[in-house]
């Protein structure tokens, strides 16, 4: 058996990357299943259709261990294809309460966690942006992001995915002090993945809490967590918040924990289930 990894949409692509240099797994560019491969999948809710019939109708075996991003309200998690692909699959989710919620309502087996690797920058030159966010528009995040910029602080908002690429993303991450973090959905878990991001950059990050109390608790002693972002913000840039520890300091604790427990479940996966 060959283990791969693919990314099904780009926003993952770096995760894939840095996933593939981690255990020396290869990345994979196009989707060309032989006998026997194992694909380790990001953004599987992308193509579940695609996904599917690769693996029904191939003359051979094809295998899917599927990392879920998606959260709890998200409508890929109703969407009848992406299902079926999770029921008939090995699943990783990266937040114990979306877990909980598969299990429960879903009836989804979860095999364990993960997290997403990012490719730490090591980009030192002057920071342009002083407040930066990336994501879907929602209303709240309108609000937010609105009153930023009545201060006389430099905020950029991307609410269009202009910088869907890890390329677009990294270089403006690289120029900006802060990324905010606010929740799409009301019963959200954090939102990791654009974390982990800002601090492999080098930014700062200030988060609403979320409903996932275990992962608020993993990452409170690296990110600022408030309940209101424009008064962390400027308590921020009026030099009132003590610093947090280091992106290098997150990493070895995640690895030590989240990452010996998905490469060892990996194997376990590959040693007596395929």
């Amino acid at each position: 058996m060959t283990i791969k990894v693919l990314s099904c949409h780009i926003i993952f692509n770096e995760n894939a990357f840095a996933l593939s240099k981690k255990y020396n797994w290869p990345v994979e560019t196009d989707f060309s299943p032989n006998p026997n491969d194992v694909y380790i999948l990001f953004g599987a809710n992308s193509t579940p259709h695609v996904l599917l019939k690769a693996q029904i109708y191939a003359p051979f075996k094809i295998y899917y261990i599927i990392l879920n991003s998606e959260q709890i309200e998200s409508p890929f998690l109703k969407d009848k294809y992406y299902i079926k692909l999770l029921k008939d699959n090995y699943v990783f989710n990266y937040s114990n309460t979306i877990t909980k919620w598969l299990e429960t309502n879903i009836n989804i087996e979860i095999l364990g966690s993960f997290y997403f690797p990012f490719i730490e920058s090591n980009y030192h030159q002057k920071r342009e942006n002083d407040v930066a966010f990336v994501g879907s528009r929602s209303t709240k995040r309108e609000v937010i992001l609105d009153n930023l910029k009545k201060t006389s602080l430099v905020v950029y908002s991307d609410f269009e995915w202009k910088h869907s690429s890890p390329e677009d993303l990294t270089n403006l991450l690289n120029k900006s002090k802060v990324v905010i973090n606010i929740p799409y959905y009301n019963n959200n878990s954090l939102e990791t993945h654009r974390i982990i991001k800002a601090l492999s950059c080098g930014c700062d990050v200030i988060s609403l809490r979320s409903s996932d109390e275990d992962l608020d608790r993993l990452f409170e002693n690296y990110i600022y967590f408030t309940n209101d972002i424009i008064s962390e913000v400027t308590r921020y840039f009026n030099n009132e918040l003590k610093p947090k520890k280091s992106y290098e300091e997150l990493i070895v604790s995640l690895d030590s924990t989240i990452g010996i427990s998905f490469i060892n479940s990996i194997n376990n996966v590959i040693k007596t289930k395929l």
